[in-house]
Parts: structure tokens; sequence; C-alpha cells
């Protein structure tokens, strides 16, 4: 009787331990043309950039964190008839943790290479849009140059980007603005837009929001 007691007590602090154990999330996006892609982790909502990186090498870092592929949501290659490749991933993983644990700690530890962060910006020319989020809280930009290609710049994409003093937005048409795109930046920050479109911007849905920052610019 008492060894069946023994067993019994046994099963039920493993049952607790195991009732314990908890699953985290993480979501990799990567996007970008040839071998190295601009990466952002997503956790919480809240991103962290890491720069242009290979796939396999942030694959790698992460699982040295405990993290392991859960499943893979989107991934696209366009070949063209150049010798790169453009490339979208979102990856969702996945960590088992114990109650008390943190099972993000270390992701925020990992920097990006300041060399990329405005470049990155300024280097869409085969992109229509911006991603919801994208430079969310991004407080290492102090300036941007959205090329006249995008159409589309998404939700919270510039918000809290606590330093970002100016803007250049190229396209002559508006670009379709997501939900508080450009909110909680800077009162004296500038969002240069063509001369000629001004007026365009100012009276634009999502826009008009932000009529006090939009200022004409000649983009000759």
């Amino acid at each position: 009787m008492k060894k069946l007691i023994t067993v019994l007590a046994a099963m039920a602090i493993v049952g607790a331990v195991s009732a314990q154990s908890k699953t985290a999330y993480l979501d990799l996006y990567q996007r970008g043309g040839a071998q190295h892609l601009r990466t952002t982790l997503i956790f919480y909502q809240e991103p962290i950039y890491l720069g242009k990186k290979n796939l396999g090498e942030v694959l790698n870092m992460l699982a040295g964190l405990g993290w392991e592929i859960d499943k893979t949501l989107h991934v696209r290659r366009i070949a063209y008839f150049f010798p790169w490749t453009r490339h979208k991933f979102h990856i969702i993983l996945k960590k088992e943790y114990q109650e008390g644990e943190n099972p993000y700690e270390g992701i925020k530890g990992i920097k990006y290479n300041d060399a990329e962060t405005q470049e990155a910006l300024s280097s869409r020319e085969d992109d229509t849009y911006i991603n919801k989020y994208e430079f969310y809280k991004r407080t290492d930009l102090k300036e941007v140059h959205i090329p006249k290609n995008i159409v589309n710049i998404g939700k919270y994409a510039f918000a809290f980007c606590s330093n970002l003093k100016t803007i250049y937005c190229e396209a002559i048409t508006p670009p379709r603005l997501g939900f508080c795109a450009f909110d909680w930046i800077p009162k004296s920050a500038k969002i240069y837009v063509p001369i000629a479109s001004e007026r365009l911007y100012k009276e634009a849905k999502g826009w008009k929001k932000y009529a006090d920052y939009i200022v004409g610019y000649d983009f000759k």
C-alpha cells in the first residue's frame, strides 16, 4: 500500500509540473533580395529589427536560445532575369518553458547593424508596400526616404519612432495609409511630399490626420 501511495504521489507531482509547462511563440519575418534579407522578430506586437541576415544564421541563433520552427506561414521566391532573387518569409517559432521563466530572455539583447538602419528604408525600389509594424518603435530612425513606387503603408509602420524628424515621401499619389502609421512621432517632424501633391496628401484619407506635418517639396 505504501509503495502504491508513493507511486501515486510521484505521478501527481509529475502531472503538476507538466501542467505548468507552457508554449511561447515568436514571429520571424524576412524580406529583400539576394542571400541576406531584412530581418524582424515580433512578440507581443513588439518588433526587433536585426538588420540584413541570412535565414539559416537567424534560425541557428534562435535555436541556441531554445526556439524551434512551429510552422511556415508564407514563403515566396520570385525569380527574375537577374542574378538575384526576391524573397519573403514568415515563420512561427515556438519554445517550451515553465511557469516563472521568461521564454523571450536573450532576444532583446540581439542588436541590429547601425549601418543598415536608414539605408534599408531607401532601398525598396522593387517594393510597393511597407508592412504593418515594420519600423514600429525604431528609436534609431531620424530620417526616412519612402520611394515613389510605394502604394501602401501598413498600420503602425512608423509609430513610436520617437526620434524620427524627417520623412520624404516621393509618391505623386498618396499611398494608402494604415491606422496610426505615423502616430507618436515628434510634433516637430516634417513629412515632405511632392509640391504638386501637397493638397492631395492633406486631404487624403489617413494622411489628413498628419496635415500639420506635411510640406510640399521639390524632389527634382
